[in-house]
Protein backbone atom coordinates (compact mmCIF):
# COMPACT_ATOMS: atom_id res chain seq x y z
CA UNK A 1 0.00 0.00 0.00
CA UNK A 2 3.12 2.18 0.86
CA UNK A 3 4.33 1.69 -2.53
CA UNK A 4 0.92 2.50 -4.19
CA UNK A 5 0.54 5.78 -2.90
CA UNK A 6 -2.06 4.71 -0.44
CA UNK A 7 -0.78 5.61 3.44
CA UNK A 8 -1.34 8.21 5.72
CA UNK A 9 1.25 8.67 9.28
CA UNK A 10 -0.42 6.02 11.97
CA UNK A 11 -0.83 9.26 14.33
CA UNK A 12 -3.50 10.64 12.25
CA UNK A 13 -4.90 6.90 11.81
CA UNK A 14 -5.05 6.05 15.40
CA UNK A 15 -7.41 9.30 16.41
CA UNK A 16 -9.80 8.53 14.36
CA UNK A 17 -9.67 4.64 14.25
CA UNK A 18 -11.92 4.73 17.02
CA UNK A 19 -14.92 6.38 15.62
CA UNK A 20 -14.24 5.10 12.06
CA UNK A 21 -12.05 2.38 9.93
CA UNK A 22 -10.26 4.20 6.77
CA UNK A 23 -6.84 3.25 6.52
CA UNK A 24 -7.47 0.45 8.52
CA UNK A 25 -5.23 -2.12 7.66
CA UNK A 26 -2.67 0.05 9.05
CA UNK A 27 -3.80 -0.13 12.34
CA UNK A 28 -4.26 -3.86 11.86
CA UNK A 29 -0.90 -4.52 10.62
CA UNK A 30 1.02 -2.21 12.82
CA UNK A 31 -0.79 -3.82 15.88
CA UNK A 32 0.26 -7.57 14.34
CA UNK A 33 3.72 -6.24 14.22
CA UNK A 34 3.67 -4.70 17.69
CA UNK A 35 2.53 -8.37 19.41
CA UNK A 36 4.54 -10.25 17.35
CA UNK A 37 8.07 -7.81 18.75
CA UNK A 38 6.94 -7.26 22.00
CA UNK A 39 4.55 -9.79 23.17
CA UNK A 40 0.79 -9.52 23.97
CA UNK A 41 1.18 -8.42 27.21
CA UNK A 42 2.13 -5.30 26.10
CA UNK A 43 0.00 -4.48 23.78
CA UNK A 44 -3.36 -5.11 25.63
CA UNK A 45 -1.60 -2.30 28.48
CA UNK A 46 -1.13 0.07 25.54
CA UNK A 47 -4.58 -0.54 24.41
CA UNK A 48 -6.24 0.32 27.37
CA UNK A 49 -4.23 3.76 27.83
CA UNK A 50 -5.34 4.32 24.58
CA UNK A 51 -8.97 4.23 25.28
CA UNK A 52 -8.68 5.89 28.41
CA UNK A 53 -6.78 9.13 27.49
CA UNK A 54 -6.28 8.69 23.79
CA UNK A 55 -3.03 10.26 24.31
CA UNK A 56 -0.32 9.07 22.00
CA UNK A 57 2.00 9.64 24.44
CA UNK A 58 1.01 5.63 25.90
CA UNK A 59 3.32 4.60 23.19
CA UNK A 60 6.52 5.96 25.03
CA UNK A 61 4.86 4.56 28.59
CA UNK A 62 4.42 1.21 27.30
CA UNK A 63 7.39 0.78 24.49
CA UNK A 64 9.55 3.51 25.94
CA UNK A 65 9.98 4.62 22.42
CA UNK A 66 7.41 7.09 20.92
CA UNK A 67 4.93 6.24 18.12
CA UNK A 68 7.52 7.96 15.08
CA UNK A 69 10.15 5.35 16.37
CA UNK A 70 7.65 2.49 16.02
CA UNK A 71 6.29 3.67 13.31
CA UNK A 72 9.72 3.91 11.40
CA UNK A 73 11.04 0.34 12.75
CA UNK A 74 7.45 -1.28 11.74
CA UNK A 75 8.20 0.47 7.88
CA UNK A 76 11.65 -0.92 7.66
CA UNK A 77 10.32 -4.79 8.38
CA UNK A 78 7.72 -4.82 5.95
CA UNK A 79 10.04 -3.30 3.38
CA UNK A 80 12.57 -5.71 4.57
CA UNK A 81 10.18 -8.86 4.47
CA UNK A 82 7.21 -8.14 2.56
CA UNK A 83 8.46 -5.94 -0.28
CA UNK A 84 7.36 -8.67 -2.95
CA UNK A 85 3.32 -8.59 -2.44
CA UNK A 86 3.09 -5.17 -4.21
CA UNK A 87 1.77 -7.33 -7.31
CA UNK A 88 -0.59 -9.07 -4.80
CA UNK A 89 -1.95 -5.57 -2.99
CA UNK A 90 -2.43 -3.87 -6.70
CA UNK A 91 -4.72 -6.33 -7.99
CA UNK A 92 -7.33 -6.10 -4.90
CA UNK A 93 -11.02 -4.98 -5.32
CA UNK A 94 -9.05 -2.05 -2.93
CA UNK A 95 -7.07 -0.73 -5.36
CA UNK A 96 -9.59 -0.81 -7.92
CA UNK A 97 -12.20 0.93 -6.05
CA UNK A 98 -9.94 3.53 -5.24
CA UNK A 99 -8.75 3.86 -8.70
CA UNK A 100 -12.45 4.70 -9.70
CA UNK A 101 -12.41 2.54 -12.93
CA UNK A 102 -14.45 3.15 -16.19
CA UNK A 103 -17.23 0.12 -15.88
CA UNK A 104 -18.08 -1.33 -19.59
CA UNK A 105 -21.67 -3.34 -19.97
CA UNK A 106 -22.79 -5.26 -22.66
CA UNK A 107 -25.80 -3.46 -23.47
CA UNK A 108 -27.41 -6.29 -25.99
CA UNK A 109 -28.36 -8.20 -22.83
CA UNK A 110 -31.26 -7.03 -20.72
CA UNK A 111 -30.27 -5.47 -17.27
CA UNK A 112 -26.99 -5.63 -17.45
CA UNK A 113 -26.87 -1.92 -17.02
CA UNK A 114 -28.59 -2.56 -13.43
CA UNK A 115 -25.65 -5.07 -12.80
CA UNK A 116 -23.13 -2.42 -13.65
CA UNK A 117 -24.86 0.39 -11.68
CA UNK A 118 -24.68 -2.13 -8.49
CA UNK A 119 -21.16 -2.18 -9.83
CA UNK A 120 -20.32 0.80 -9.27
CA UNK A 121 -22.35 1.41 -5.79
CA UNK A 122 -20.48 -1.31 -3.83
CA UNK A 123 -17.01 0.01 -5.37
CA UNK A 124 -18.41 3.77 -4.04
CA UNK A 125 -18.66 1.80 -0.60
CA UNK A 126 -15.20 0.35 -0.14
CA UNK A 127 -13.59 3.66 -1.64
CA UNK A 128 -15.38 5.68 0.92
CA UNK A 129 -15.31 2.90 3.68
CA UNK A 130 -11.56 2.34 3.70
CA UNK A 131 -10.16 5.67 2.29
CA UNK A 132 -11.82 8.53 3.13
CA UNK A 133 -13.83 9.56 0.48
CA UNK A 134 -16.80 11.35 -0.10
CA UNK A 135 -19.79 9.53 -1.60
CA UNK A 136 -20.83 13.00 -3.78
CA UNK A 137 -17.05 12.82 -4.83
CA UNK A 138 -17.11 9.77 -6.17
CA UNK A 139 -17.88 9.10 -9.89
CA UNK A 140 -17.29 6.31 -12.39
CA UNK A 141 -18.56 6.35 -16.15
CA UNK A 142 -20.87 3.45 -17.29
CA UNK A 143 -20.01 2.84 -20.81
CA UNK A 144 -22.52 0.68 -22.76
CA UNK A 145 -20.48 -1.80 -24.82
CA UNK A 146 -22.35 -0.98 -28.12
CA UNK A 147 -20.93 2.47 -28.35
CA UNK A 148 -17.19 1.78 -27.42
CA UNK A 149 -16.44 -1.60 -29.12
CA UNK A 150 -14.07 0.01 -31.78
CA UNK A 151 -11.84 2.15 -28.93
CA UNK A 152 -11.63 -0.77 -26.67
CA UNK A 153 -7.88 -1.10 -26.69
CA UNK A 154 -7.64 2.99 -26.36
CA UNK A 155 -9.43 2.37 -23.13
CA UNK A 156 -7.46 -0.31 -21.91
CA UNK A 157 -5.07 1.77 -22.57
CA UNK A 158 -5.55 4.69 -20.83
CA UNK A 159 -8.10 3.44 -17.77
CA UNK A 160 -8.43 1.18 -15.15
CA UNK A 161 -11.61 -0.83 -16.28
CA UNK A 162 -14.46 -3.41 -14.81
CA UNK A 163 -15.96 -5.58 -17.69
CA UNK A 164 -19.68 -6.32 -16.61
CA UNK A 165 -21.26 -8.87 -18.84
CA UNK A 166 -22.33 -12.48 -19.43
CA UNK A 167 -20.00 -15.40 -20.59
CA UNK A 168 -21.13 -16.01 -24.22
CA UNK A 169 -20.66 -12.42 -25.16
CA UNK A 170 -18.29 -10.81 -27.76
CA UNK A 171 -17.59 -8.38 -25.49
CA UNK A 172 -16.10 -10.95 -23.08
CA UNK A 173 -14.40 -12.85 -25.66
CA UNK A 174 -12.86 -9.33 -26.95
CA UNK A 175 -11.92 -7.98 -23.80
CA UNK A 176 -10.50 -10.69 -22.46
CA UNK A 177 -7.50 -10.94 -25.24
CA UNK A 178 -6.45 -7.51 -23.64
CA UNK A 179 -6.15 -9.07 -19.88
CA UNK A 180 -2.23 -10.07 -18.96
CA UNK A 181 -3.27 -13.28 -17.64
CA UNK A 182 -5.03 -15.91 -18.59
CA UNK A 183 -7.17 -17.26 -15.41
CA UNK A 184 -10.21 -16.30 -16.82
CA UNK A 185 -11.57 -16.62 -20.31
CA UNK A 186 -14.29 -17.66 -22.45
CA UNK A 187 -14.79 -21.14 -23.05
CA UNK A 188 -17.57 -22.95 -25.21
CA UNK A 189 -20.92 -22.73 -22.77
CA UNK A 190 -19.46 -20.84 -20.31
CA UNK A 191 -16.29 -19.39 -18.49
CA UNK A 192 -12.87 -20.95 -17.90
CA UNK A 193 -11.44 -20.11 -14.51
CA UNK A 194 -8.52 -21.64 -13.64
CA UNK A 195 -8.15 -24.21 -16.27
CA UNK A 196 -11.94 -25.34 -15.91
CA UNK A 197 -14.66 -24.23 -17.63
CA UNK A 198 -18.17 -23.34 -15.37
CA UNK A 199 -21.14 -23.64 -17.49
CA UNK A 200 -23.87 -23.95 -14.75
CA UNK A 201 -26.35 -21.08 -15.00
CA UNK A 202 -25.61 -20.31 -11.46
CA UNK A 203 -22.14 -19.66 -12.31
CA UNK A 204 -20.45 -16.30 -11.53
CA UNK A 205 -16.88 -15.13 -10.76
CA UNK A 206 -15.34 -11.80 -10.05
CA UNK A 207 -11.86 -11.01 -11.10
CA UNK A 208 -9.20 -7.96 -10.82
CA UNK A 209 -6.31 -8.39 -12.65
CA UNK A 210 -4.39 -6.28 -15.33
CA UNK A 211 -4.22 -5.19 -18.88
CA UNK A 212 -1.62 -5.59 -21.20
CA UNK A 213 -0.96 -2.24 -20.75
CA UNK A 214 -0.47 -2.07 -17.19
CA UNK A 215 -3.74 -0.68 -15.88
CA UNK A 216 -6.50 -2.82 -14.01
CA UNK A 217 -8.97 -4.70 -15.52
CA UNK A 218 -11.63 -6.52 -13.57
CA UNK A 219 -14.34 -8.97 -14.92
CA UNK A 220 -17.60 -9.53 -13.63
CA UNK A 221 -18.81 -12.46 -15.44
CA UNK A 222 -21.47 -14.93 -14.95
CA UNK A 223 -23.70 -17.48 -17.09
CA UNK A 224 -26.94 -15.44 -16.15
CA UNK A 225 -27.70 -11.98 -15.38
CA UNK A 226 -30.21 -13.33 -12.24
CA UNK A 227 -26.77 -14.69 -10.55
CA UNK A 228 -24.90 -12.05 -11.16
CA UNK A 229 -27.29 -9.54 -9.66
CA UNK A 230 -27.82 -12.05 -6.84
CA UNK A 231 -24.19 -13.05 -6.27
CA UNK A 232 -22.16 -9.56 -6.35
CA UNK A 233 -22.79 -8.21 -2.75
CA UNK A 234 -21.06 -11.71 -1.71
CA UNK A 235 -18.37 -11.73 -4.66
CA UNK A 236 -17.12 -7.86 -3.23
CA UNK A 237 -17.66 -8.70 0.53
CA UNK A 238 -13.65 -9.07 0.99
CA UNK A 239 -12.11 -6.15 -0.79
CA UNK A 240 -8.59 -7.45 0.24
CA UNK A 241 -8.98 -9.85 -2.27
CA UNK A 242 -8.82 -10.06 -5.80
CA UNK A 243 -12.84 -10.91 -6.14
CA UNK A 244 -15.26 -14.08 -5.36
CA UNK A 245 -16.54 -16.63 -7.18
CA UNK A 246 -19.65 -18.90 -6.97
CA UNK A 247 -19.18 -22.49 -8.72
CA UNK A 248 -20.60 -25.70 -7.55
CA UNK A 249 -22.87 -23.89 -5.28
CA UNK A 250 -20.17 -22.83 -2.90
CA UNK A 251 -19.07 -19.21 -2.69
CA UNK A 252 -15.47 -18.68 -2.47
CA UNK A 253 -13.19 -15.55 -2.23
CA UNK A 254 -10.25 -14.73 -4.64
CA UNK A 255 -6.58 -13.63 -2.52
CA UNK A 256 -4.95 -11.74 -4.84
CA UNK A 257 -3.19 -13.03 -7.55
CA UNK A 258 0.56 -12.21 -8.61
CA UNK A 259 1.08 -11.48 -12.52
CA UNK A 260 3.25 -14.53 -13.26
CA UNK A 261 2.76 -17.53 -11.33
CA UNK A 262 3.29 -21.59 -12.16
CA UNK A 263 0.39 -23.45 -11.16
CA UNK A 264 2.09 -26.12 -8.63
CA UNK A 265 -1.03 -28.60 -8.35
CA UNK A 266 -4.63 -28.87 -7.70
CA UNK A 267 -6.15 -31.50 -5.07
CA UNK A 268 -9.62 -31.75 -3.35
CA UNK A 269 -9.75 -31.76 0.29
CA UNK A 270 -12.89 -32.60 2.14
CA UNK A 271 -14.95 -31.55 -0.90
CA UNK A 272 -13.41 -28.30 -1.08
CA UNK A 273 -10.84 -27.44 -4.01
CA UNK A 274 -8.22 -25.69 -2.89
CA UNK A 275 -5.43 -24.55 -5.30
CA UNK A 276 -1.68 -23.53 -4.66
CA UNK A 277 -0.02 -21.37 -6.90
CA UNK A 278 3.80 -20.91 -6.87
CA UNK A 279 5.59 -17.35 -6.43
CA UNK A 280 8.88 -16.70 -5.35
CA UNK A 281 9.18 -20.03 -3.32
CA UNK A 282 6.19 -19.53 -1.41
CA UNK A 283 2.39 -21.27 -1.41
CA UNK A 284 -0.19 -18.97 -1.34
CA UNK A 285 -3.85 -20.42 -0.93
CA UNK A 286 -6.53 -18.68 -3.65
CA UNK A 287 -9.62 -20.23 -2.99
CA UNK A 288 -10.83 -21.77 -0.13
Amino acid sequence: MINLGYFKPLSYVIRRFKHYRPYGWEVFSFGCWLIEKYGSDKYIELYKGIISNRSLSVFKEVYEATLNDLEREWLDFLKKNYSFTESFTRNTILILAVRRPVIIYDDSFANLKGVAIKVHEVLKKVAERNFEIKPWKYNITLLPYSLIKDRLPSIFREHDAVIVSLSNSTLFKESSKFSRNNYLMPCKEGFTFMDKCYVSENDTVFLVGSSKYGKLLGFFIGNSVYSMEKDLPILLTYSYGSGGCHINSTFFIIFPIAEHVEIKRKETINIVEVIFIVLLNRSLLLCF
